[in-house]
């Protein structure tokens, strides 16, 4: 079976992550979320919620799977679920610069980055955009930036 990994802290899912995915879908047979907790950030919600937002996200799709990632390095972990892709998503000049080092990281432990374009109208769409909206009680700006606001609402 052909497999990519995507992984982040997804902290939450935005519409340009399920793009992504989405994207992935049209390369790979099975696509594993890899919802990451990185102990060096304080993170909006908690690992189980991010799962829970993600599993709604893709309810729908039966070659997504929803897993908890901690502890093991990115790529190490994509090999020990027999993958040696990552996918990751490109909005602008800053993410292609960051990727770039990334992808010599990856490329180190045998593991290849998988790139897709985001839409120009999900350009600016980003996890850390969506918790400042909720953050400032502006609610409505974060509505059209997430695949699951109502379920998004309840958990803040």
């Amino acid at each position: 079976m052909n497999r990519a990994i995507y992984a982040g802290s997804f902290d939450p899912i935005t519409n340009g992550h399920v793009h992504i995915a989405k994207c992935g879908l049209e390369d790979f047979d099975l696509i594993i979320i890899a919802i990451a907790t990185n102990f060096g950030k304080k993170h909006q919600f908690s690992a189980s919620q991010r799962i829970i937002l993600a599993e709604d996200a893709f309810k729908e799709y039966d070659n997504i799977v929803i897993q908890n990632w901690q502890y093991a390095i990115c790529p190490l972990w994509a090999r020990m679920n027999n993958s040696r892709i990552l996918i990751r998503g490109i909005r602008n000049i800053e993410d292609e610069k960051y990727e770039e080092k990334l992808a010599k990281w990856n490329h180190f432990f045998g593991v290849q980055n998988q790139y897709y374009q985001t839409t120009d109208e999900l350009r600016e769409v980003s996890s850390s955009r969506v918790r400042k909206s909720i953050n400032t009680k502006k609610w409505e700006q974060a509505v059209d930036l997430v695949p699951n606001a109502a379920l998004l609402h309840t958990m803040v």
